[in-house]
Parts: C-alpha cells; structure tokens; sequence
C-alpha cells in the first residue's frame, strides 16, 4: 500500500493511501499484452489480465487498493502508517515544519484513524480511477472515495482526526507527529519530533515529546522531553525523534538523534525506564569513522528482538558520509551483530551522502526493508541478512542507474520518496509515498 502527498491546482494538497497485495502465494503468469494494449506504454505487467485501473509490476504483484488521506485541513505530508490490533488504519500527519527562515509550516500537525469496516479483501482489482498516465508521475487520477481493499476502512469523511494534542497557532513550530507504534494493550504511541519541553525532575511540568493515546484516539498520556544537552542521560530525554517500535517482550524503543541512542519506555509504568547507546569506537568502520551513530529509524525483529537501525551518520558524519550506507543490526543491549548491506546494482537505493530514512520488520517473515531520504526505492533483505530484491519505479533503474544484470529487482511506477511502511494481518505491504509531491493522484503499491 501507498500513501502520496501531491497539490491540487489550487494548493491544497491529495494524498492517497494505496494498497498492493504481499502473499507467498504463487501468482499466476503475467498476462500479455495485446498490441494497443496500454499496459505497453509501462514497460511492464501486472500479475492478472488488464483491470482498468490496476498497476503494473513484474507478474509478482499488482495495485490491490486506495485509502484516502486528503480530507481538511491544507496540505497533508503523510508519514508513519500501522496498524492497530483492532484492525484500525493509523496514519500520522507531520504538518511539516521547513526551519530556513526562520521556521514556517507546511500543514497541519494530526493523526488519523481509519475504523475497519470491512474484510473483503477479494475487492483488490482496484477497477476505479482511471489509468497509468506518465504525466501524473506513474499514478492513478481519481476522486476521494477509498477503492479496492481500501474500502475495509472507513471513507476521508467518517476517519477520526486526532489534532487536539497537536495543535498551536501557526506556525505551529513545536508540533510534529512522526512515527508510530502499537504497544500490546492497543494503544498508539506517537513521537512528536518537534517537541522540546525541557527535563524537569517534576511530573506535573510539561512533558509531551511521546503522546500515548487509547485504541479510539483519546489522548491517555504524555511522556519524555525535548530537553538541553547537559540532560541527555535521563531516560526520556530525546534530541529530535523519528523513530519508534515495540520490542518483544513490550517495551517501547524511540530514536534520539544527536544523543546518539534509543530511549526505552514501559507502558506497564508508563515510565521511561532506560536508554540503549549507540555509539561505537572510533574507527569501527573505517579509519575515518568517529564512531558516532545517530538514529533516525529503528525496528525490531519481533521473535529474537534484534534491533535494526537507520543512521543519520551516512549524510553528516566524516569517515560515514562517502560510505555506501547499510543498515546496522543489534542485540538487544545494543552490541552490533551485522551491517546489512546491497549488492553494487542495487546500492543507489541506499544512497551515499543521505540518510538511512526508516527501517521496517515484516512481522510474517522477519524480512527487513529500508530505503534512503531522497530516493525512489526500498532495499528488502531475509532474516539473516541476505539481499532479496529491491522495490523501485522502474523494472530496468534502481534509483536512477542501470542495474546490475542478475540483480533482482520489482518494478513499481510511480514510486518515490517513500516515509512508511507496514503489513497487515494478511501480510499486505502498505506505504506512504511521494510526501510533498508536485502532482496529484494515487499510486499503486508493490508486494512479493
């Protein structure tokens, strides 16, 4: 699945979750296509006969749906996607906050919650909407109503939008909902990247850098800071957070950036109980590399709890930023096990001089995928570290470059600038896509 952010004429902003079906089913053969037939203007085929409508991928997999995200409220910059245990679709809103100048605000800071209302998951022809048009950069013109299996969770009008915990005059420069994560009672917790309340031994002083809300989106908790530098060792202080995730046994891991470790919090205590350090001796990578490891991402393996991190350093760090940047794995202290890395036709896609934007764990098969800031592709690796493809938008490229002959690769149109990614229960990869694009539409959305 796929979420787009992209402007109408008029300047507020479409966004568009799209869902692609993930199954280990084999697929039939892709169709051919009959001269005239527009899937030739694509370069590649879907996995089923032409569906008005329907992406376009290797035979492996094909546009299995659409969420709408645009609703009210001006531009929308769809970021974390996950989904509750109670099925309901969660999408966070970073409103996005540009600091040159001064600070400004692209959006409105938010967070939606889609109630599932159904589960015909046989609705994923996707047969509304029009067609591939290159001119909408590879994605699908259309209205606002939910298509394809996108029609299991409510319509833009009925979600719920949580803003009250968000919201400030504009421009709204302290606000900035980020990642997401669903602790095991069902409850979302949210990083608010942009918060910087100051440590404060005190309880009842503001502390709002994690919102903790209830399964229908109340709020029910606020927790850590933004803090100054001297307090960086208090469990909870966190410097510009982007990532979260859950850990086994239930615990709660977010990113602190420039303090370079994980914060860990306790929902049983509802209490910041611990940090996990990052950083490694000082030629750990080459003899350049200062050892500093600043988190921007992190995930983790849901049955032996290794942590899998996104770093910062890969754009910032001298010794770092001329590296071909990987993917670090970790037990659960923290001690490094393994660097996960692409072969050379696929490393554009963790691109050297940009940051290792976010890591996801395939809760169904432990498989690992991570992409780069600016970049149209998400590198997909097996439990044990091995490459297993790369998701990109052309069958032919990998980010731009030709690929490597043997280097596998899934062709999927439109793909770009992607900020989150998950699976549903069906094992359904969904994932927001081109955040601030120029054009409108939707996108469809690959799977294996």
């Amino acid at each position: 699945m796929s979420l787009r952010t992209s402007f109408r004429a008029a300047g507020a902003a479409l966004a568009a979750l799209s869902l692609a079906a993930v199954s280990s089913a084999t697929l039939a053969p892709a169709a051919v296509a009959a001269p005239g037939d527009p899937r030739q203007d694509t370069g590649a085929e879907t996995s089923v006969a032409k569906v008005k409508g329907k992406g376009v991928g290797s035979g492996r997999w094909g546009i299995a749906g659409a969420v709408e995200t645009v609703g009210s409220g001006g531009s929308t910059y769809n970021y974390g996607v996950q989904f509750a245990p109670d099925g309901s679709l969660w999408v966070t809103d970073s409103g996005k906050v540009y600091w040159s100048g001064g600070g400004s605000q692209g959006g409105t800071p938010r967070v939606f919650r889609y109630a599932k209302t159904g589960s015909d998951f046989a609705q994923g022809q996707y047969t509304v909407n029009g067609s591939w048009d290159p001119g909408w950069n590879g994605g699908l013109r259309g209205g606002s109503a939910n298509a394809g299996i996108g029609a299991n969770w409510q319509a833009v009008g009925q979600r719920t939008v949580i803003s009250e915990p968000y919201a400030a005059p504009k421009p709204n420069l302290t606000n900035g909902p980020r990642p997401i994560t669903f602790d095991k009672s069902g409850r979302a917790w949210i990083v608010n990247s942009e918060n910087g309340d100051p440590y404060s031994a005190d309880e009842s002083a503001p502390h709002r850098k994690v919102q903790v809300l209830r399964a229908d989106g109340t709020p029910e908790a606020t927790l850590g800071w933004g803090g100054k530098w001297p307090d960086r060792d208090h469990p909870g202080v966190t410097f510009y957070g982007t990532g979260a995730a859950t850990t086994p046994d239930g615990k709660i891991l977010t990113t602190s950036e420039t303090s370079n470790r994980l914060n860990v919090f306790d929902p049983t205590t509802m209490q910041a109980t611990g940090q996990i350090p990052l950083d490694l001796p000082a030629g750990s990578d080459n003899s350049d590399d200062k050892g500093y490891r600043s988190p921007y991402a992190v995930a983790v393996d849901p049955v032996d709890g290794s942590i899998y991190t996104g770093l910062v350093d890969f754009r910032d760090a001298p010794g770092m930023k001329t590296q071909v940047p990987y993917v670090e794995k970790r037990d659960a202290s923290g001690k490094l096990l393994a660097k996960l890395k692409s072969p050379s036709g696929a490393a554009p896609f963790l691109r050297t001089g940009q940051v290792v934007f976010n890591v996801v764990v395939n809760p169904h098969n432990r498989h690992v995928f991570a992409w780069s800031q600016f970049n149209s592709g998400v590198v997909e690796w097996d439990e044990d570290g091995s490459f297993v493809r790369s998701w990109n938008a052309s069958n032919n490229t990998v980010g731009g470059v030709a690929k490597a002959a043997g280097v596998a690769t899934e062709a999927f149109p439109g793909m770009g600038t992607v900020r989150g990614l998950t699976f549903d229960e069906g094992g359904r990869m969904y994932l927001t896509i081109n955040e601030g694009g120029s054009s409108m539409g939707r996108d469809s959305s690959p799977g294996s």
